[in-house]
């Protein structure tokens, strides 16, 4: 028989017996080895309760939605938004159509979609938005464009995939199956906001949105969705 080499629990050598790792129990209820947790906090007193559709709250810092729980959508005779079930990492995702519409300019009658939220929070803002991988098929200088704005705000226009040539970034767009894209915003008050995603090109496809107060932390696939 072949000789196996394991991995022992202190050390690597070929162990002489297995050895299980040492296990401690600990007596409930002493207040030595309690440790301290904080209660978790929303803003879903902050919501009317006669609110329907979709809408979303602040949860400890930080807002997550996913993208095919629009609480408003804005279509036009050429354009429309249409869901892609099962296609994000955590949910499904949402896009405009036809994907040979042309560029949209900017107005408050071009395609659109809102989500709405409640915060308890005020103050800066970062918005990331999660998006499946695109080529920048154009091949235009400022690759695919979107637009963001939080309540009444400029819309921001943000390129998605204008460095796509980069053969490491896009290596890493592809193994995360996402794209991840952040903005800078301000809450001017406690209460009521209003996201929303403005088309410019075709073939952007949003797959989920953070808003992060200040109580974000890391994780791989962002929170869970804290929707109403």
């Amino acid at each position: 028989m072949m000789s196996q080499t394991h991995i022992g629990y202190t050390y690597w050598q070929q162990p002489p017996v297995n050895k299980m790792p040492a296990v401690s129990y600990i007596t409930a209820g002493l207040s030595s080895t309690s440790v301290p947790v904080e209660p978790s906090r929303d803003a879903k007193l902050l919501i009317p309760k006669n609110q329907t559709g979709n809408v979303f709250y602040e949860k400890d810092g930080y807002v997550s939605i996913e993208a095919e729980h629009t609480t408003k959508v804005f279509n036009t005779k050429e354009v429309s938004w249409q869901i892609l079930p099962n296609l994000g990492r955590t949910a499904s995702a949402i896009t405009p159509f036809p994907v040979t519409a042309k560029a949209q300019t900017l107005s408050s009658s071009s395609p659109h979609i809102d989500y709405e939220f409640y915060a308890y929070s005020n103050g800066d803002a970062t918005l990331q938005l999660f998006f499946s991988p695109t080529l920048n098929f154009h091949n235009t200088s400022t690759g695919l464009q979107y637009a963001i704005s939080l309540d009444d705000e400029q819309p921001q226009v943000i390129s998605l995939n204008v460095d796509d040539n980069q053969n490491r970034t896009w290596e890493k767009w592809v193994a995360n199956n996402t794209i991840m894209k952040t903005s800078s915003h301000k809450l001017v008050s406690q209460g009521k906001h209003t996201i929303k995603f403005w088309m410019i090109h075709p073939g952007v496809v949003l797959q989920k949105l953070v808003v992060d107060l200040g109580g974000l932390k890391p994780s791989y696939l962002g929170p869970p969705e804290t929707k109403f």
